[in-house]
């Protein structure tokens, strides 16, 4: 390890703000960061509680980085590790509270369903099944049936059709469809006036693939 001192070229104030910076050859920092903001972050809707959870369910593929990155000082590893599950539940559950079938997941209880939030929670429960989690089997099923709705209709702009590119990809992960978006539909799209702006986006790029 090493120190330095970074001299400041400006006149500021202190008062109580304290400025640190670390530095890493392995993404552990990066990650903790990630995980620090999220739970720092005020509001507890669908989305935001499955942004908190995905990242625990994605590093069950890397238990040994997993270790490093839940290691907390004054928390025992037991602890760490019961948080991260109890992370993962929260969304669960937020995920099968909000969910309706055929309509999707919204991302509060009462609130009509968002195609993105139903892709986002389809995510979660894919990458916890990929990396040997157990997850609600009917719950994923039927969110990924509702999600293969969804991504069956036409898309109606830009962003609709980034939502569904990005149902197409969780559906080829789950093996469903073998195609990302069937060309007829995208066949609408370069008839309508968005045209011009999505032909050169990652919707295209991503289909054109």
């Amino acid at each position: 390890t090493a120190s330095t001192d970074i001299p400041v070229r400006r006149d500021i104030y202190p008062y109580e703000a304290v400025g640190r910076a670390a530095v890493s050859s392995v993404p552990m920092l990066g990650l903790r960061s990630v995980f620090s903001k999220l739970d720092a972050y005020p509001y507890g809707c669908t989305e935001q509680l499955i942004s908190r959870a995905l990242p625990h369910a994605a590093l069950l593929a890397s238990p040994a980085l997993r270790e490093q990155v839940l290691r907390t000082p004054g928390r025992s590893p037991e602890a760490a590790e019961k948080l991260s599950g109890q992370t993962i539940a929260n969304a669960i559950a937020a995920i099968r509270r909000n969910f309706t079938a055929w309509e999707g997941v919204s991302p509060w209880p009462g609130r009509e369903g968002s195609d993105f939030v139903t892709a986002y929670a389809a995510d979660l429960l894919l990458t916890l099944r990929e990396n040997g989690a157990a997850v609600p089997e009917g719950l994923t099923r039927n969110v990924l049936d509702t999600l293969e709705n969804i991504v069956g209709r036409s898309p109606a702009d830009l962003y609709d059709g980034r939502v569904k590119l990005y149902g197409a990809w969780l559906l080829l992960r789950d093996g469903r469809i073998q195609g990302l978006v069937a060309p007829e539909r995208i066949e609408a799209l370069f008839e309508s006036d968005f045209y011009a702006r999505w032909v050169d986006d990652i919707f295209a790029r991503f289909d054109g693939d």
